[in-house]
């Protein structure tokens, strides 16, 4: 059964709630997140000034304490998940067993991110992705073959001993020949479709 993220209680019939307030012009949802009664006493801005995220708030208004925010480059990841450069996406995962809240942000296709948002959570588990088509200027829809895959993609990149973290000129080539890459790709592409419409 579904728990809330608010309190973590059990309940079948949990209601949508903003990731950042819509007040704030929040528009991303998580789905089935919130009971009735965290729905009505609590808000957005409420669960974001909660302790687990009081690191999180220090840092972004001070730059003290721990940076929140990782580069890394997991190979493996960026093939299994593979977006193009016109693709930004987020995956927010709250885990309770490990009482911790993490994102990757993945910019641009190729470049990622890990960002520790809470270090001791104590609501339910929840995870969602977002993913937005920079190019069309719409959010889009991800299809996983396994129901909690956010959960696995966040465990593979934090425990492998493949993932690179703080190397900026890695991750950089790693960029550059991506880039390379999908305009390559993109050309061909388009000289396919010209060579198709010319007259035989």
């Amino acid at each position: 059964m579904p728990r809330c993220i608010f309190c973590g209680e059990e309940s079948e019939k949990l209601s949508s709630e903003h990731v950042f307030p819509a007040v704030l012009g929040g528009k991303l949802e998580l789905e089935n997140a919130s009971c009735t009664t965290c729905n009505n006493g609590f808000s957005g801005v409420e669960f974001a000034l909660r302790e687990p995220f009081a690191g999180m708030r220090t840092y972004i208004k001070s730059g003290e304490g721990q940076p929140r925010a990782t580069l890394f480059l997991n190979a493996e990841y960026a093939h299994a998940c593979y977006q193009g450069p016109h693709m930004h996406s987020i995956v927010l995962v709250g885990r309770r067993d490990k009482r911790r809240v993490d994102a990757i942000v993945r910019l641009f296709g190729g470049l990622f991110f890990l960002v520790n948002l809470a270090d001791n959570h104590e609501g339910a588990d929840f995870y969602k992705t977002f993913l937005y088509d920079a190019q069309k200027g719409e959010e889009k829809q991800i299809l996983f073959l396994h129901e909690q895959s956010e959960f696995l993609q966040i465990e593979h990149v934090i425990t492998s001993k493949d993932s690179i973290w703080n190397d900026r000129v890695k991750s950089g080539q790693f960029f550059v020949k991506f880039l390379d890459n999908a305009i390559q790709a993109q050309l061909k592409a388009e000289q396919g479709n010209q060579q198709a419409a010319q007259p035989s």
